[in-house]
């Protein structure tokens, strides 16, 4: 057993602190006296072989990759029977970070969580394009320096691309590391989107008193929404949570850094919803019927006549516009950057019922300006693609929270992005909504799109569904700001 070294020196190194263990290093502060700087000492005995390799090992691994989100090596030294490594020096961890916001009952925001991590994401894109793997992402080797610099720190059980060697901390790691199936960048990305899970909800996505109780809820059970365990996370953070925590490795983001883009750009867009007030406790059915058939007569004051017609179906994309409609032409398809690790099943949508656009009315009085757009995915005879329902062209909204509904049926490994763009913009200029995958939504809510912010002008909203062959099909809505 290493005896406590604090205040002795050991080749130059004056040790003044003892930081930490593992499971056969000590870990210390000490000063370099030559060079009058903090150091971190990784101190293990000598006779320890296994302790020595792994040392030995990690420090080689540090020493081939020279980034600055890297904890630097300096040296390996040997000092009576002792071996150390010496390491740059950190004053705290995000773990440290995380328990202190605890006691405080806060949690970090998404804005800090970005900051925190993106350079954490760089250094994994790197180590990912040189084909290697962390596999051990965790607050703890999250260390930061000179007061917000993050470094990723202990390489011990990095590896390359292939089966895992090494299962890292159970409860950050990802479902296919624990089926032992070939690995690759997404392993990495899911751990890292366990930690940003934790500092946005302040708790794991999952909890269990043993290592087989966390490896069957990573690759089983679904983790509630980051928002619905603390009320301080957006709803759009929590979705780009949950979509780096899909149990399909292809399913996740393609690298860390689009991760942390699309994080960072969460708060833009992240709304709550208002819930409806509770029924007054004075409230009848006579009352309550009586206040609904007022309204019915109010709105249908500003419709139009009903027509005997048939009804003009909702317009395709790529398809001549009906007679009478505004409808503009699509955007050219952009060639997609997001390249899948294997093929992904071809998706599957189901069509939504047509709706059939009404002539605007010439009113003296502006109707209410609606709160929702409508959209549906459909399927083409060759491609899937999606469709804008008629109503939602050209329709005149209030700025807040717009709640984007329609229906959607994706296979597991296939999703949808809602995006938007303002009058003048470039058109595939779009920005981050919302995206998921895998889900089956029936008439329901797609994605909120927060407004409140945003000037008065023209909009289009845009529908992407992912293809196969990683290409996308989109469709889109143009709509006013009020």
């Amino acid at each position: 057993m290493i005896a406590g070294l604090v205040g002795q020196t050991l080749n130059g190194y004056r040790i003044s602190e003892r930081l930490g263990q593992g499971a056969s290093a000590v870990v210390y502060k000490a000063d370099q006296i030559a060079l009058n700087r903090a150091v971190t000492l990784k101190v293990i005995e000598t006779s320890n072989r296994d302790g020595y390799e792994r040392l030995l090992r990690e420090s080689q691994v540090l020493a081939q990759f020279k980034r600055p989100g890297i904890r630097q090596v300096f040296s390996i030294e040997s000092a009576g029977s002792y071996t150390f490594a010496v390491l740059e020096f950190a004053e705290s961890s995000l773990r440290g970070l995380m328990e202190e916001r605890r006691r405080a009952s806060r949690v970090l925001s998404c804005s800090e969580t970005a900051r925190i991590l993106m350079p954490i994401a760089e250094v994994l894109d790197y180590l990912h394009r040189h084909g290697w793997l962390h596999m051990d992402i965790k607050p703890e080797n999250i260390l930061l320096a000179d007061g917000d610099r993050a470094l990723l720190a202990d390489f011990g059980v990095a590896q390359p691309f292939g089966v895992p060697q090494s299962r890292g901390t159970p409860a950050y790691v990802a479902p296919e590391v624990i089926s032992s199936d070939a690995l690759g960048a997404a392993a990495d990305i899911y751990s890292l989107g366990v930690v940003i899970y934790e500092m946005l909800a302040g708790r794991p996505p999952f909890l269990g008193d043993t290592p087989l109780a966390l490896w069957h809820q990573h690759s089983h059970a679904t983790p509630p929404r980051a928002d619905r365990v603390h009320r301080g996370c957006s709803n759009s953070a929590a979705w780009v949570v949950a979509r780096a925590l899909e149990k399909t490795p292809q399913a996740r983001y393609v690298t860390a850094g689009v991760l942390m883009d699309t994080l960072a750009r969460a708060d833009t867009v992240s709304v709550r919803l208002p819930t409806l007030p509770r029924r007054r406790p004075g409230w009848t059915a006579v009352g309550a019927a009586s206040l609904a058939c007022a309204a019915f007569l109010s709105v249908r004051t500003f419709l139009p006549p009903v027509s005997s017609a048939p009804p003009t179906p909702s317009p395709v994309v790529g398809a001549p516009a009906p007679t009478g409609m505004n409808v503009p032409a699509p955007f050219p398809k952009p060639t997609a950057t997001y390249q899948p690790d294997a093929e992904l099943p071809a998706p599957t949508v189901t069509l939504a019922p047509s709706l059939t656009p009404a002539p605007r009315p010439t009113l003296t009085q502006a109707p209410p300006s609606p709160t929702s757009v409508s959209v549906a995915c459909r399927n083409s005879d060759f491609v899937p693609g999606a469709v804008i329902n008629a109503p939602a062209a050209n329709a005149a909204l209030s700025r807040g929270a717009i709640a984007v509904r329609g229906t959607a049926a994706l296979p597991g490994s296939v999703g949808y992005e809602l995006l938007y763009r303002g009058e003048g913009e470039k058109a595939n200029d779009f920005h981050f909504v919302m995206a998921r995958a895998g889900e089956r939504v029936e008439d329901g809510e797609l994605g909120v799109w927060n407004t409140a912010a945003l000037p008065k002008g023209s909009y289009v909203i845009r529908l992407r569904v992912k293809l196969r062959d990683g290409n996308y099909k989109d469709c889109d809505a143009p709509i006013r700001l009020e």
